[in-house]
Parts: C-alpha cells; sequence; structure tokens
C-alpha cells in the first residue's frame, strides 16, 4: 500500500507540474515584458544625404510630448498587468517547489528500489548529498 501511495504522490506531482508549467506558458505569452528587456530606438527621418551627413544625435533634440493624465481605464489596466506579473512569479515559484518535490520523490523511490548498497555523501562546502552506488556488472 505505501509505495502505492508514493506512486500516485508522484503521478499527482508530475501532473501538477506540468500544469503550473502551461499557465506560466500561457502567461508569458499574454504578458509582453517577460521574455525580453525592451530596446528603446528612436527613428529620425531626413530628406537629403547632406542632412545625413551633417547630423549629429548628440545636438538632436527629441519633440517632447504633451503631459498626459492618467485615465481611469489606463489605471485600471496598469493595476490588471502588475497582478498579471505577480501572479507570474507566484506561479514560477510554485513550480520550482513541485520540481524540487518531484525530485525528491524520484531520489527516494530510486533508492530504495535499488539492490546494492549506496553510499550517502554530504558536501560540507554546500551541504548537497548525493548518492553513490556500488559499481555492478548487469548479467
Amino acid at each position: 500500500k505505501q509505495w502505492y501511495q508514493r506512486r500516485v504522490a508522484i503521478t499527482a506531482g508530475q501532473v501538477k507540474l506540468q500544469a503550473e508549467k502551461q499557465k506560466i506558458l500561457k502567461l508569458q505569452n499574454v504578458l509582453h515584458d517577460t521574455r525580453h528587456e525592451k530596446v528603446n530606438s528612436h527613428t529620425i527621418f531626413v530628406d537629403s544625404d547632406s542632412e545625413l551627413e551633417s547630423f549629429n544625435p548628440e545636438e538632436f533634440e527629441a519633440p517632447v510630448k504633451r503631459e498626459q493624465q492618467p485615465s481611469e481605464v489606463h489605471k485600471a489596466l496598469c493595476k490588471m498587468k502588475k497582478q498579471q506579473y505577480s501572479l507570474l512569479r507566484l506561479r514560477v515559484e510554485r513550480a520550482e517547489s513541485l520540481g524540487q518535490a518531484a525530485a525528491k520523490l524520484k531520489l527516494q523511490r530510486t533508492i530504495a528500489a535499488s539492490k546494492g548498497s549506496v553510499k550517502k555523501t554530504v558536501d560540507e562546502e554546500t551541504g548537497a548529498v548525493t548518492y553513490k552506488w556500488r559499481k555492478q556488472r548487469a548479467r
């Protein structure tokens, strides 16, 4: 009965992890600023080649946009966007923790199913645990 419960826990964990990853992908597709940093550029059009040669970008003053007061709709959209980003961050954290839990369960299952002796070593600096199996020839 115990092995069945572990098997169900592993499968349920993998299903949850896969669902979280798909939800993360959907949110990333909706939110534009998650994949690449935005590179600002300004295109300036000139009338002739002589203007192009004499053009100096340091001396150019870009036209100033008039101050706009954010409307209620704009404020609501900004609030929704902020909520979406926080939801994305939470989902990424949840997916990481689910992945770690699934890895632990898989490791426990592998150790329990191993036939030979398993040597456990702990790295003193990082505290990482590694397992080493005695080499056996397959027959």
